[in-house]
């Protein structure tokens, strides 16, 4: 499935961090389709990657990315992945628990125990950037409301 495919490639770039990190950090930062020359004999090894498709690119950016340090090991990149979920599902509970305290135990339930949860969360997917996301946007969508409320102050005031 998609996971195996993620996997294969990032094995290119796994290879560019030992051949040249530089190259390999190019790989990463480099905007979506457009490559120097240098990044072409691994680039083109990207398979599952097709044009113009930055959410599967960047997924497998991340698990390039951590390829490094796991030294390319699936498991241990797909562990990443799923610790980056569970933080956002670990934040998803907090958020809905301060909310409504009295339910906790079906929060839980809900949030970590469902089987579908459970499996779309866990592995070298975009669901589990999606999950872990979570985080990331609740602070965002708080301080967009802010800002809101702050420049409609302002409008009324004027």
């Amino acid at each position: 499935g998609d996971t195996v495919n993620f996997y294969n490639d990032t094995r290119p770039i796994f290879e560019a961090f030992l051949d040249n990190p530089y190259i390999a950090l190019q790989i990463i930062t480099a905007k979506v389709g457009e490559y120097p020359p240098e990044l072409y004999p691994y680039v083109s090894r990207i398979y599952f990657y097709s044009a113009g498709d930055s959410d599967t690119f960047n997924v497998i950016r991340i698990s390039g990315f951590l390829s490094f340090f796991t030294f390319n090991t699936y498991a241990c990149i797909s562990l990443g992945f799923a610790l980056l979920s569970f933080t956002g599902m670990w934040k998803m509970y907090r958020v809905f628990y301060d909310l409504y305290p009295q339910i906790h135990r079906p929060l839980a339930w809900a949030i970590f125990f469902i089987p579908s949860v459970y499996f779309w969360g866990s592995g070298l997917m975009k669901d589990s950037i999606c999950m872990g996301a979570f985080i990331h946007q609740k602070r965002k969508i708080l301080l967009e409301f802010i800002l809101f409320s702050t420049c409609l102050f302002c409008f009324i005031c004027l």
